[in-house]
């Protein structure tokens, strides 16, 4: 990404930008307080109860580590997710009529040299697939590992959580599919799918900790009727405020 951004600068990319494109595309916030809201806060939550999140953190050797890997990270990303954007903006003013989501990809397959551009398009699938790796093991590990063996079947068999897993995998894939052929916008696909995982995560997590009682049945429960309650609002099947 540097390295685009530097090929970018190089070729008075940035002075083209300010020139080229209006004052709208400089904004801070250029979205409607609506569509901020459903932006932001869905990943800001998602991100306090990830399993993504939990993950890295029992990685690490220290709790020391933990904490100061992900400040660290943090900042570093702050800086680095400037960079599509900034690319972004480039290609939309050598592609003035591309649609929004092909312009970064026009940019790097035309205007940056071939090595930049391969490895660009390489780190830009690790992180795709990387992604997709971390969703097919957070599912599985909640539905077959800890609902399903941990609770309901103990005593279930390595082939039947095999296959468990694997049916898994498959109607999550099917999913993916489903919803990559549909027309929303990316952001808002993401939007709904942080709302979903929240929806079944976000309430048995804080009750978890603050009162001890329930037990895994009521979070199970709780997880399945704020699913359904994010489901009933994002196909617009009942009116929700």
């Amino acid at each position: 990404m540097i390295i685009a951004l530097a090929v970018t600068v190089a070729q008075h990319g940035t002075s083209i930008i300010t020139q080229s494109l209006p004052s709208s595309y400089f904004s801070i916030q250029p979205y409607d307080p609506e569509t901020f809201v459903q932006l932001t806060v869905p990943t800001l939550v998602f991100a306090q109860i990830s399993q993504f999140a939990f993950q890295r953190f029992v990685s690490a050797d220290s709790e020391h580590s933990a904490r100061l890997g992900h400040v660290l990270g943090g900042l570093i990303l702050i800086p680095l997710a400037m960079i599509p954007t900034v690319l972004g903006m480039y290609g939309r003013v050598l592609f003035p009529s591309g649609p929004d989501g092909e312009v970064f990809i026009d940019l790097v397959a035309t205007y940056l040299p071939v090595l930049v551009s391969g490895v660009l398009i390489a780190a830009i699938l690790c992180a795709v697939i990387s992604s997709c790796n971390g969703t097919f093991l957070m599912i599985n590990t909640c539905l077959i590992h800890d609902i399903w063996k941990g609770i309901c079947c103990p005593n279930a068999s390595d082939r039947s959580m095999h296959l468990l897993s694997t049916l898994c995998n498959g109607v999550v894939c099917l999913i993916g599919i489903a919803l990559a052929l549909t027309d929303s916008h990316i952001l808002v696909m993401m939007s709904f799918g942080y709302t979903f995982m929240i929806s079944g995560c976000l309430i048995p997590f804080f009750g978890g900790i603050v009162w001890k009682r329930p037990g895994a049945k009521a979070a199970i429960a709780s997880s399945a009727v704020g699913i359904l309650t994010s489901a009933v609002y994002v196909f617009d099947l009942l009116p929700i405020p």
